[in-house]
């Protein structure tokens, strides 16, 4: 075996655990913890999207949490209350993922680590969760319901105002946070003339998150002006949004928002097509 470690084939666990080289680090660090990859960490390796990926969290039995600190980088994740046992859905999409928490497991299934993420995180983190379980379908909102019953009476009212059609995490948090507020969103608009909107506040004010990943090429940057353009001479408000807007400067940002609401201007009626653009009069020399 040491010789499988030595040329790099292996990677030691613990005393009696191996991985193989690409074994995701999330996992290998757990284990290493003397637990359980979970929660966030957990449902991110299963392809839902999360707000915070920088911390891997953690579970560990209740045999080994003494005397043993966690690394830097790791955090422990606490299990639902015991009274709340987690029932089993019978769909071929949920077999494969386990609800019991194994105390030797590397990894828990999604599921069991979505209850665990609802005992451990806010209300937000959890929209941006459950948002893309729905969008990307990972499951079905009956099937949250029929996972979650029991857990909590604020995990069944976040999974009622989860929303199918939020495409990012940015799109999500900003959807709860001004839902939260009392303010209607509609998410995933077609527009005639602009296409497909993120969210609309109202019957004209327009946001669009601007995630970097999908805004930075230059043609993007170009055809999101001209579709501004348009929206404006339409009659809508046009707020676009980035990740410092948000996370860094939302009191400004709601701000600016609620102005807009409190003044009315939302409510106003868009045109159905652009104005004809109307022709330059033509050059006269002088003699």
């Amino acid at each position: 075996m040491n010789t499988f470690i030595d040329r790099g084939e292996l990677v030691r666990l613990d005393r009696s655990r191996f991985a193989l080289p690409q074994t995701d680090p999330g996992i290998v660090k757990a284990v290493s913890e003397g637990g359980t990859l979970t929660c966030m960490s957990a449902l991110k390796l299963a392809g839902v999207a999360v707000l915070d990926d920088s911390i891997v969290h953690v579970r560990r039995p209740p045999c080994r949490r003494r005397g043993r600190d966690w690394a830097d980088g790791v955090t422990e994740c606490g299990l639902p209350p015991r009274r709340q046992t987690p029932p089993i859905i019978s769909t071929a999409a949920t077999q494969s993922a386990p609800h019991t928490y194994w105390p030797d497991h590397p990894l828990d299934g999604i599921d069991a680590a979505l209850r665990v993420a609802c005992t451990n995180h806010s209300d937000e983190e959890l929209a941006v969760v459950l948002d893309s379980m729905l969008y990307n379908r990972i499951r079905t909102r009956a099937e949250l319901h029929e996972l979650l019953d029991g857990h909590s009476k604020r995990s069944a009212r976040l999974v009622a105002l989860a929303n199918a059609g939020s495409e990012s995490v940015l799109e999500s948090i900003v959807r709860h946070r001004l839902t939260s507020r009392g303010v209607s969103v509609r998410t995933q608009i077609h527009i005639p003339s602009l296409g497909r909107i993120d969210m609309l506040v109202g019957r004209s004010l327009l946001l669009e998150t601007d995630g970097y990943a999908f805004h930075a090429d230059r043609e993007t940057f170009r055809e999101d002006r001209r579709r501004d353009r348009i929206a404006v001479a339409l009659g809508y408000s046009v707020i676009r949004l980035s990740w410092e807007h948000v996370l860094g400067t939302w009191s400004q940002t709601v701000a600016d928002i609620s102005s807009i609401i409190s003044t009315r201007r939302h409510l106003r009626r868009p045109r159905e097509h652009p104005p004809a653009r109307i022709p330059a009069p033509p050059i006269t020399r002088a003699c």
